[in-house]
This record gives structure tokens, C-alpha cells and sequence, in this order.
């Protein structure tokens, strides 16, 4: 049985395509379909998942991205990535509430995979070529670990 959260997920997601400085759109097409990097095969949805899941662990706040109009549609996502947004946008707004919001989910979701997806794509882009594409990932995870726990 869905939710009505599922049913009615909303419009298009917006990943920040139309961050024309910053050229969004070529970053995420190389993402997911460079040798050099961990996504290469993935969707679109996992690279905004992934950005989104650092900028929340990074403590980097939302960034709204630029445009109106969305770059993935809401199919793209999978019962278990909406489940992620929503344990998003709990966590930022305090309140279970908002999952019965759906559109203010996604915003919130937009807000922190835009706010994350430039240093990931750099950290992934501009990494020691020592480290494999398959081990970048460990790499960034470990990294945030590491600062959790100094803290």
C-alpha cells in the first residue's frame, strides 16, 4: 500500500541543472557516465541522494538551487530514496509533520543535495589518483566520520 506521500511525491525534482556557472548539468552527466567515477552507471537520483545524505552530515545548510523548473521527475525516485528524504526533512524541520507535505520535503531535499553536489563532484573530479573510483566513496565517508568524531 503507498502513502500519500508517494502518490502524490510531486513535480519534477530540481538538482540545480539550471546552475548555468557552475555548469551542473555537464557535472552530473560526467558523474554518471565517466570511467573516472563511482557513479558511473548510476542514475541521476542516486548522485542527488548521495549529495544530499553529505551536505546533512557535512552540516552544510540547504542551498536553494537555481531555476524553477525541476531536471529529474519524481519516478526517478525509489520507495526507500523517499524514505531517506523524508528522515531529511524531519531532521531539518524538528517536526514529523512535514512528511505530509510532500513539496516541502523535495524542497528541503533540493536544497541540501545542491548545497552538497559541488564538493562532491570536486572531491571526486580533483582526487589523489591513487585512490580507485571504487574507493573514493570510502574515502568521503571516512573523511566525515573522522570529522564526527573529532567533534
Amino acid at each position: 500500500m503507498s502513502s500519500d506521500f508517494d502518490i502524490n511525491f510531486g513535480p519534477w525534482i530540481n538538482y540545480g541543472k539550471g546552475d548555468k556557472t557552475n555548469q551542473i548539468g555537464d557535472k552530473m552527466e560526467e558523474l554518471v557516465s565517466m570511467s573516472w567515477s563511482p557513479f558511473n552507471g548510476c542514475d541521476y537520483a542516486q548522485v542527488f541522494i548521495f549529495c544530499m545524505a553529505y551536505a546533512v552530515a557535512k552540516g552544510l545548510p540547504p542551498n536553494k538551487p537555481p531555476g524553477s523548473g525541476g531536471s529529474m521527475p519524481a519516478s526517478a525516485f525509489k520507495s526507500e530514496m523517499r524514505n531517506f528524504m523524508k528522515a531529511v526533512a524531519i531532521a531539518d524541520e524538528g517536526d514529523l509533520d512535514i512528511i505530509t507535505k510532500p513539496k516541502e520535503v523535495v524542497k528541503i531535499c533540493e536544497g541540501y543535495a545542491y548545497a552538497g553536489f559541488l564538493e562532491v563532484w570536486d572531491t571526486i573530479k580533483n582526487r589523489n589518483s591513487a585512490i580507485s573510483a571504487e574507493m573514493i566513496i570510502d574515502s568521503i565517508l571516512h573523511e566525515i566520520e573522522s570529522e564526527h568524531t573529532s567533534k
